[in-house]
C-alpha cells in the first residue's frame, strides 16, 4: 500500500497546500525556497502568531514520525487572487490523525493584515469538508481564548458549539459534531 500524500484542499479563493517534509523544512530555515516551492509570494511578516518554529517543529515531527497523518497535518493557506500574485496569507491544519472516538482537533492563524476578511471562514469550512469526508471522523474540535474574538467568530460561523473540557486553564473549547448528511 503506497502511503498517503499531503492533500491540496480548495475553497472559492484559497489554496490549502498540504505541508510536506520540503515545505516545512524550507518554512523553518529558507523562506525563499519555501516561496518557490509554493508558487506563491511569502511576505516579510511570515510566519503568523501561534505558528513558531516550535509549531514547525511539531507539524514536521508528526509526518515524520508517522506519514499517514500527513493528510491530519498542516496546511498553507494560500490567497489565489492577490493582485500581486497567489500569496501565502496563513496557516491552518490538524493535530494528528482521528483518535479512538473519530475527534480531529483543527487551528488556524493569519497575518494580521488578512484577518477579519473572511479566509479564516473559508479555510476551517475547507479543513471541516476535508475532515468529514472520511467516515471515521466523527467530529472536529478547537480552542482558542476568549480575547480571540476573531477567531472564535470563525468557529461560530462554521456551527461549532462550544463545551466545556479545554485543555489549558482560560482556553475555550469548541466542538463540531458530524450530521448525517453534512456531506
Amino acid at each position: 500500500m503506497t502511503p498517503p500524500s499531503a492533500p491540496t484542499l480548495e475553497t472559492a479563493r484559497l489554496h490549502l497546500v498540504g505541508a510536506t517534509r520540503a515545505l516545512l523544512k524550507a518554512e523553518m530555515h529558507n523562506r525563499p525556497l519555501l516561496s518557490v516551492l509554493l508558487g506563491a509570494e511569502v511576505l516579510a511578516g511570515w510566519p503568523p502568531e501561534h505558528n513558531d518554529l516550535g509549531t514547525m517543529q511539531y507539524m514536521l515531527d508528526l509526518i515524520e514520525h508517522d506519514p499517514a497523518n500527513l493528510p491530519w497535518g498542516y496546511f498553507y493557506v494560500v490567497l489565489r487572487a492577490s493582485h500581486d500574485g497567489p500569496r501565502l496569507i496563513g496557516g491552518c491544519g490538524f493535530k494528528g490523525k482521528p483518535d479512538d472516538s473519530g475527534s480531529v482537533e483543527i487551528g488556524y492563524s493569519f497575518l494580521k493584515e488578512y484577518q477579519g476578511l473572511g479566509y479564516g471562514t473559508e479555510a476551517v469550512e475547507g479543513l471541516v469538508r476535508h475532515a468529514f469526508s472520511y467516515n471515521a471522523v466523527e467530529s472536529i474540535v478547537a480552542e482558542t481564548f476568549p480575547e480571540v474574538t476573531g477567531s472564535i467568530r470563525v468557529l461560530e460561523k462554521n456551527r461549532f458549539q462550544r463545551e466545556d473540557g479545554a485543555s489549558e486553564p482560560g482556553a475555550l473549547r469548541f466542538r463540531l459534531r458530524r450530521t448525517r448528511n453534512f456531506a
